[in-house]
């Protein structure tokens, strides 16, 4: 009876404009920003993880009926909600004739533990100056309440250079924290609309396409998020608190968590598809602090970590993580375990797929790239025109297919600007050519200046004069003093008003202030046996005085921001501020 009362209701209302902002651009601008919406909700409503496609399709037809996905509906809705949604279209949509398409999705809350999935039903249609898009809440996944009365409408004119925002007169402006899928209208008024409007002026200011790829696009989001809650809730907390090294627990703990989500629903995935009744074994070369190996071993997948230093870590995780320390010799390394990781492995990161084709046919690899190195030395981008970043990522990719795997890149949800990793699975060639690709990765890595691998170094101690005998470093400083103190260019005198007197009782005015040298004349001073020591510390002369910067003074080499464009300037004098105020307080002017 309330269902009923609250169709004929709800058939009745209007939509209302809630907010509208000024807007110059095209209709394909809007669209741009639209389309970013619809893909990564999560990116501007932060109580959702994503959400998931269920159908998609484009029309260009005259009839409403034809649009509508109505078998999918029929799997969520029944027939009086479906009836009441042409409604609620019609309303919307004045013309008969639409062109555009229509999506069906699944909005996923973080909290899948609390909250309900909703189904969303949402119908986008553009001609030359004008778009609608309608975004019809329905029900959740289990069909037991209907949301339609949260339904919100976005138009665009292109003429008018308008952007609004209408909603049902029945909308509840202040929506409960439970639906946290559901948006009220004074989120889309503050928060949807101001930032559709930012999108589309991106777009309009860009000659490229408005970055709409999804993250996690090789795995199901849903599965992720729960996996992702449950791990968290199993390792964070005490890893977090008996965090041993001296790095940020609060990063390094939950992205490795969410690596080993991605890695366990990767596995999971592929023993589906290939019916395999055994978990992967698996292989991490460079594996640091060992966390995603404790997680991944864990929750039953045999396998190692190797790294070339032992961590703190370590000595409290369990038996069955197993970690090595140890040097490896990539252009000789074969390894038995299915799948090989590479989770910021620095030096390591472009062999691994080399590692992965040499191991065996079935060996599969996983890379998440971050330092950039080629075989032999560090990597040096050829593209200017592209980020080093971007270069490196499709050299590693590169790399990959010239080892004869089928490589997929995805996008990763970690603290971590370097988020894109690759996956080497299938092989793009038989197993009777193995022998063949073995001998072109060979190739391949010996295509470079230096002809073998050179391992890192375990000794890691900075090599900055920090460790530099302390007598000979007061030798030093004393020497440096008194050259100043008696150097013939003296600083100007300043004469101080003042009765004031130094600690050993002389005025202010009788206070010796030296004299000033640069750096490169000071080697003079000392024998080449302490210009050798410091030399032996990778450093000089320059090297152990900046350690002491009392000694020594600083130039502006940049101007200040504020100074030049701030309308009320900079708040700091020239002589407290770190940047040139004007060209005039540049070093060298």
């Amino acid at each position: 009876v309330l269902l009923g009362l609250f169709i004929c209701l709800i058939s009745l209302v209007m939509f209302v404009i809630k907010e509208s902002v000024c807007l110059s651009c095209t209709v394909n601008d809007v669209l741009d920003a639209i389309d970013v919406w619809c893909v990564k909700p999560h990116v501007l409503n932060r109580r959702l993880a994503g959400c998931a496609y269920i159908f998609q399709r484009d029309f260009n037809c005259v009839y409403l009926d034809s649009i509508l996905p109505i078998t999918e509906l029929k799997c969520f809705i029944n027939e009086t909600v479906l009836n009441e949604l042409k409604r609620l279209v019609e309303s919307c949509f004045k013309t008969k004739e639409l062109s555009g398409k229509c999506i069906l999705r699944k909005l996923l809350p973080k909290c899948l533990d609390r909250y309900e999935p909703i189904v969303e039903f949402v119908i986008i249609s553009t001609d030359s100056s004008f778009l609608n898009a309608l975004f019809v809440p329905l029900c959740g996944v289990e069909g037991q309440e209907t949301f339609l009365e949260y339904t919100y409408c976005l138009e665009f004119n292109q003429e008018a250079a308008s952007l609004c925002c209408s909603t049902l007169n029945k909308c509840d402006s202040n929506l409960s924290f439970s639906k946290v899928s559901l948006t009220s209208t004074d989120w889309l008024s503050f928060h949807l609309l101001p930032k559709i409007k930012a999108w589309s002026l991106a777009a309009n200011q860009s000659s490229m396409p408005l970055r709409k790829t999804q993250s996690l696009s090789l795995i199901d989001v849903e599965a992720y998020t729960k996996l992702y809650n449950e791990l968290k809730n199993k390792y964070a907390p005490y890893f977090v608190q008996i965090w041993p090294e001296s790095t940020d627990p609060l990063k390094f703990v939950f992205e490795d968590i969410a690596i080993a989500t991605y890695l366990l629903l990767i596995w999971k995935d592929e023993r589906d598809k290939l019916c395999l009744n055994k978990k992967q074994t698996f292989v991490d070369l460079g594996c640091g602090n060992g966390l995603l190996v404790h997680i991944l071993s864990s929750e039953g997948h045999p396998g190692r970590g190797v790294d070339l230093v032992k961590r703190k870590i370590w000595s409290l995780y369990s038996q069955n993580t197993i970690l090595e320390e140890n040097s490896l010799q990539p252009d000789e390394l074969r390894v038995d375990e299915d799948w090989i990781i590479g989770n910021h492995s620095d030096e390591l990161t472009p062999w691994i797929p080399v590692i992965a084709l040499r191991s065996s046919y079935s060996t599969r690899y996983f890379v998440l790239p971050c330092c950039f190195f080629d075989f032999h030395s560090k990597f040096h981008r050829a593209d200017q025109k592209c980020s080093q970043y971007l270069t490196y990522l499709k050299y590693i990719f590169n790399i990959g297919i010239e080892c004869g795997f089928n490589v997929n890149q995805d996008i990763l949800r970690i603290p971590s600007t370097k988020r894109i990793c690759h996956i080497g699975g299938v092989r793009s060639y038989p197993i009777e050519d193995q022998s063949k690709w073995e001998l072109k990765a060979l190739h391949l890595t010996r295509f470079s200046l230096t002809p073998e691998f050179i391992p890192r170094k375990i000794n890691n101690d900075p090599m900055n004069c920090s460790h530099i005998n302390k007598d000979i470093v007061d030798f030093i400083k004393n020497k440096v003093f008194q050259y100043l103190l008696n150097c013939s260019e003296c600083l100007p005198k300043i004469t101080f008003d003042s009765a004031q007197l130094t600690t050993k009782g002389f005025s202010w005015n009788e206070w010796n202030s030296g004299g000033t040298v640069h750096l490169n004349n000071l080697s003079f001073l000392f024998d080449s046996e302490i210009l050798q020591s410091l030399k032996s510390q990778h450093g000089g002369l320059q090297t152990l005085l900046k350690n002491h910067r009392n000694d020594t003074k600083s130039f502006k080499s940049k101007l200040c921001w504020f100074f030049n464009e701030h309308p009320q300037g900079c708040v700091l004098s020239s002589q407290q501020c770190s940047y040139a105020h004007g060209v005039d307080d540049l070093c060298g002017s």
